[in-house]
């Protein structure tokens, strides 16, 4: 259950941004279509360039790494409706261990974009893993699309708690929002700690009071993006549920959820408490984790 802040919103326009450079790992499973095909709509709307890129590992041929990457990235196009003259594709095979090759040639671009096959049930689990990895020790945002249809998606969520994790991750949000014409959702978590309430103290004004705070919260964001992009429709939701679940929620619907990360810069560190993890793990439309 949410309830919506009180926050003006105004007619939206796009921004002009200068071309970005995206990397899109690719491989055979069908996640990574998905990914090609997201990275492929927003280049078309920012005028960035993508890459393309196959690791090859031990005993693989690079002859068929180029034909697979090409046949992927057809596929893609197909997909999303965006021929060659409109975005380009550079195509590149890399050599070695696949989260070492990407975490290395992603120093060279702007965003990195990857798909996920990660599913509740420990195969998925174990499959899964990589995608974390690269989004924990990536150098540059990492987007994150799992095996959902792109089409019909709207608004961009980003999760908001007033927190220097907070800090990239807005101004990222809005400005992919600005530049996209989506909405941006700025989704604030009023959860009243299990056993914070002392028994003499009344729940309901416990729960008015974290209310109140998160609204205030929401809207001082929802005043600071409004100083960069004054034409931004921006929405201020504040919920009762757990902020992981709640962005994943909001995430089956969104074209993209962002969430910050502490930048630890280790898989353990990142997993350990980390709301960014947990929405990866039910990811339900293209995540975005920007440190």
């Amino acid at each position: 259950m949410t309830e919506p802040s009180a926050a003006p919103t105004a007619p939206v326009t796009a921004e002009s941004e200068a071309p970005e450079a995206i990397l899109v790992g690719v491989d055979d499973e069908s996640p990574s279509r998905h990914a090609l095909e997201w990275a492929l709509r927003r280049a078309e709307r920012r005028d960035a360039s993508v890459t393309a890129a196959w690791v090859v590992g031990n005993g693989e041929n690079d002859d068929d790494a180029r034909r697979a990457l090409a046949e992927r990235i057809e596929t893609a196009r197909t997909a999303a409706g965006i021929g060659p003259e409109a975005v380009p594709v550079a195509e590149e095979v890399l050599h070695g261990d696949v989260v070492g090759a990407l975490l290395g040639r992603a120093g060279r671009a702007d965003l990195l974009v990857i798909g996920t096959n990660f599913t509740p049930s420990l195969v998925g689990r174990l499959r899964g893993t990589r995608s974390l990895k690269l989004a924990a020790d990536a150098p540059v945002p990492v987007v994150v699309v799992p095996e959902v249809e792109l089409g019909g998606r709207s608004g961009v969520v980003v999760g908001v708690d007033g927190s220097e994790t907070d800090h990239p991750a807005v101004p990222w949000a809005a400005n992919e929002a600005a530049a996209s014409g989506d909405e941006l959702v700025l989704l604030r978590a009023a959860v009243v700690p299990v056993g914070g309430v002392p028994a003499y103290v009344d729940p309901s004004e416990v729960r008015r009071a974290v209310v109140d705070d998160a609204r205030a919260t929401v809207n001082a964001v929802a005043a600071e993006v409004r100083e960069v992009h004054p034409d931004l429709v921006i929405h201020g939701r504040v919920t009762s549920d757990l902020p992981a679940h709640a962005l994943s929620e909001a995430g089956a619907t969104a074209s993209l959820v962002v969430v910050g990360s502490r930048g630890l810069g280790t898989l353990r560190r990142f997993l350990q408490g980390s709301v960014s993890a947990e929405v990866m793990l039910t990811m339900t439309g293209p995540v975005a984790i920007v440190r």
